[in-house]
């Protein structure tokens, strides 16, 4: 687990190794992760690229509605007007 800073940027997470790594050991990279939008492609990565874990995310098959009917859809509704000022005050007479 990091408890190091994140980069929403580049989506970089930084943490230490306790223990430094001798070749031939056995390590393992593990992260969750879930997709938002854009490539399923994640890549968790050692600094130096000598040990890296590549996997691809799964997509969900509903992503919404976008511009579709959906359970709010109202027939010919009207457009939705709120928080309505009047600057200088209006005085009722």
């Amino acid at each position: 687990m990091s408890t190091g800073r994140g980069d929403p940027g580049p989506n970089q997470v930084h943490g230490g190794i306790l223990d430094g790594l001798l070749p031939g050991d056995l390590v393992t990279i593990r992260a969750k992760v879930r997709w938002l939008r854009g490539s399923p492609e994640i890549l968790l990565r050692l600094r130096g690229n000598y040990l890296d874990a590549p996997a691809i995310l799964a997509v969900p098959t509903n992503l919404g509605t976008p511009g579709m009917r959906n359970s709010r859809w109202v027939r010919n509704t009207g457009p939705a007007i709120f928080d309505v000022t009047h600057t200088p005050v209006c005085r009722a007479q």
